[in-house]
């Protein structure tokens, strides 16, 4: 079995919830080709002390910041905007720990908002990066030497990499809907295909186009072609002529 890559996730004060579980999902379910785990996923925070969450709940770790000493790659998640480098500026000592980190070749990369971390640490400076949309320039009022691209998902410069929060915006361009919207209406249109093809209950139907209930399922389906699923069956039903002969 080879050694696992360590990836420190840096969580500071004001973390997003949705920011420190990322890489712990993604790097924490990558498998070699034997189904062993490739990356070893661990959280660490400023002197290992609890962090207040965006979301109003309490961070614990089992890491302080020594864990960027050792890690392959060290991630900063976002941060609800503003709240450790604005409010007295970064802490010299997260500083430090991602410019040493970086300095000895570990890969360092932020999540939407954490680019405001490595900006603040000085790692970005006559870099290309990006971050979530909507603090652009915000960003570029605060730190004018980075090379901001709003308008891309992602910027891999190797050893230091940026990431956006623009999805639904960019999903939203291309397809005119919310993905919310998008997924609920393959959902309804697979039910109709479903519905027209098959001779399933209602019940299961539903439970196959991930629209749950029979409830679910009628509610849709009236809100988009204004029909019950027992009307859109009798009207759309397919009978195969095997069937009728």
């Amino acid at each position: 079995m080879t050694e696992q890559h360590l990836v420190a996730v840096v969580a500071l004060e004001g973390v997003v919830p949705f920011d420190l579980g990322t890489p712990t999902q993604i790097f924490g379910t990558a498998r070699d080709e034997h189904g062993h785990r490739k990356y070893d996923v661990r959280v660490c925070t400023p002197g290992g002390q609890p962090v207040r969450a965006s979301a109003g709940y309490l961070v614990t770790p089992d890491h302080g910041l020594e864990l960027t000493e050792r890690a392959d790659t060290v991630v900063v998640s976002g941060i609800s905007y503003g709240d450790p480098v604005e409010n007295g500026g970064l802490d010299p000592a997260v500083a430090e720990a991602l410019r040493n980190a970086h300095a000895r070749g570990a890969r360092v990369m932020s999540i939407c908002t954490g680019a405001f971390v490595l900006a603040a640490a000085g790692l970005l400076d006559d870099r290309p990066a990006t971050t979530h949309w909507w603090w652009a320039e915000r960003f570029r009022e605060l730190f004018p030497h980075v090379k901001l691209d709003r308008d891309v998902l992602f910027v891999d410069g190797g050893d230091v990499l940026t990431s956006a929060g623009t999805f639904t915006r960019r999903f939203r361009d291309e397809t005119g809907v919310s993905p919310a919207r998008w997924l609920l209406q393959q959902r309804v249109d697979h039910a109709r295909a479903l519905l027209e093809s098959t001779d399933l209950p209602v019940e299961v139907v539903a439970r196959r186009s991930g629209l749950g209930t029979a409830a679910g399922l009628r509610q849709h389906l009236q809100s988009a072609i204004g029909v019950a699923p027992s009307a859109y069956r009798r009207t759309f039903r397919v009978v195969p002529e095997s069937a009728g002969g």
